[in-house]
């Protein structure tokens, strides 16, 4: 059986003096702990408050189908443009882009527009809402039987506080119903970042 010396007094009172350092550290090291718990904390705090002012201040605009005043036609539809913002905006101006539309033979490809500067609006309080119109039906006299591809887009400028620039474009497309009616279903959204602004 193998035997070990034994501790001397030097070594007895190293390993004493090492102990009671270990133990006046402890508190030394919570304390560093602490202030990493603290500053992580105060990171995720300030992610989520510039997440939330983010989602707060982002520009918002709801287009959607409204009314038609005649749905044998289907460019006398009316689009509903709602500023669902925190904010008020200002110099509203829809447009309609067509992205293909075919009548008969003929038709209109992408990169066309049409305004009615009737619908441009000098501001948009939060919650409010205007109309816009895509007034092909004033370019286009086909019966709207001949009506075959309604492929368009509603897009508009419009600016928020301090005058920045922003464009918010819905695709819809129309589809025929029963009695030679019409009806504008939604396709999706952009930003229309190619758009004027």
């Amino acid at each position: 059986m193998k035997r070990y010396p034994r501790e001397t007094r030097r070594q007895k009172k190293r390993r004493e003096n090492a102990a009671r350092l270990t133990e006046s550290q402890k508190p030394n090291q919570i304390w560093v702990w602490l202030k990493k718990v603290r500053k992580v904390g105060w990171a995720v705090i300030a992610c989520i408050a510039t997440l939330l002012s983010y989602i707060t201040l982002k520009p918002s605009l709801a287009i959607e189908p409204y009314a038609s005043q005649d749905p044998h036609n289907p460019f006398t539809e009316q689009f509903s443009v709602q500023n669902t913002s925190a904010y008020a905006i200002r110099q509203v101006e829809p447009h309609c882009g067509i992205e293909n539309v075919i009548v008969g033979n003929g038709g209109f490809r992408r990169g066309f527009s049409v305004v009615a500067p009737t619908d441009f609006v000098d501001s948009l309080d939060p919650g409010a809402k205007t109309t816009a119109t895509c007034i092909l039906n004033q370019i286009v006299h086909d019966n709207p039987s001949q009506y075959r591809t309604l492929d368009i887009s509603i897009w508009v400028t419009f600016k928020i506080p301090l005058g920045i620039s922003k464009c918010k474009e819905s695709y819809f497309r129309g589809i025929p119903a029963v009695d030679q009616t019409f009806i504008w279903t939604h396709k999706g959204d952009a930003a229309c970042h190619s758009k004027p602004k």
